[in-house]
């Protein structure tokens, strides 16, 4: 396997890769390890709960807005994070790749210019939490793969013959390391690629979490579902509040294409239910309704809403509507004998 010469971001026909834009950072350098191994229906993998998640610490001051994960697949992916002395993570990415080994940094993106952090004080600090794929190197320079939305085009230097790589020197990226500095290593557990397909727990899941009552375990108070989406109403009571997710709502976007990849993998399964016409317009009214929420939120970072307070309460509660409609659609699909398998 040459890394150099795969496309990133993009298909071979140079149409976007629609599923690693619709999963997290982590999840993306996931997805491009998976990549190693041909003949994988690779949505499986990132099929997950759709449901999102609330939490509020005792302070109320305080909130955790992310998106429910079941974990399905945690045997087929194993990798590890670790923090790495700047002097020596050179050196360790090197093996890694020299190994055949997937791996990513994070570290300060504000320090590295062909990123859109790049020298935005309102970012420094706090743009150390995403993750970059490290596909090769030579002697100056690391070179690397990610999403064309974090890089700035005039910014970019581009691998001879590959334009979806980007070079960036070994010294740049020490001075960066020297501010924070992890890495990220997957290995692919091969005999758990045929048990990739988790459909079925994920579709109980769903229905399952979507009515979770709310827990208090240790002070803070745990949403999930239906419960999550109420609290945030009455969260975006708290300024604080909202500025965190004014800071972070790129969870919305996520929470879309949750329900996009749910979706394809249904439609991939309908011969095993009864009509899905009804659950896959719900499932169309819901993801529209969240990209209106992230859209919102966008439109506010760079043109403030004076009323957003009460925008995102309205939006919020007709959202409850319609995620209630998903529910309910999904609740009444009835099983039915696959016979393709």
């Amino acid at each position: 396997m040459n890394r150099l010469e795969r496309r990133y971001y993009i298909n071979e026909d140079g149409s976007e890769d629609n599923l690693v834009q619709s999963v997290d950072c982590i999840e993306k350098i996931l997805y491009h390890a998976l990549r190693d191994y041909e003949g994988i229906d690779y949505i499986y993998a990132f099929c997950d709960d759709i449901n999102i998640c609330h939490n509020q610490y005792s302070d109320e001051s305080k909130f955790l807005i992310t998106s429910s994960k079941l974990n399905l697949n945690r045997k087929l992916f194993n990798y590890k994070i670790k923090s790495v002395l700047p002097h020596h993570a050179i050196a360790s990415v090197e093996k890694a790749i020299d190994n055949g080994v997937c791996i990513a940094v994070c570290t300060m993106f504000d320090m590295l210019p062909p990123y859109y952090w790049y020298q935005k004080p309102s970012k420094i600090g706090v743009s150390n939490t995403h993750w970059c794929l490290i596909v090769g190197y030579d002697k100056e320079n690391l070179f690397f793969a990610d999403s064309p939305d974090m890089l700035v085009a005039e910014r970019m230097q581009t691998y001879p013959s590959n334009p979806t790589i980007g070079i960036i020197s070994k010294s740049i990226m020490v001075e960066a390391f020297k501010k924070y500095c992890a890495l990220l290593t997957v290995n692919i557990n091969t005999k758990e690629l045929p048990h990739i397909d988790n459909f079925d727990e994920v579709f109980k899941a769903v229905l399952l979490n979507y009515y979770t009552p709310s827990i208090v375990k240790d002070g803070v108070i745990f949403n999930k579902g239906r419960s999550a989406l109420v609290a945030m109403i009455q969260s975006a009571e708290h300024t604080k509040f909202l500025d965190h997710v004014a800071g972070d709502y790129y969870i919305f976007y996520l929470q879309a294409k949750r329900r996009e990849i749910f979706k394809s993998c249904m439609i991939d399964k309908q011969s095993r239910y009864t009509d899905i016409k009804s659950t896959l317009e719900a499932l169309d009214a819901s993801i529209k309704s969240w990209n209106a929420l992230h859209y919102l939120f966008m439109r506010h970072y760079h043109q403030p809403y004076k009323n957003l307070r009460e925008r995102m309460q309205k939006m919020i509660a007709d959202m409850i509507s319609l995620e209630d409609q998903v529910v309910n659609a999904l609740s009444k699909i009835v099983f039915t004998r696959d016979k393709s398998e």
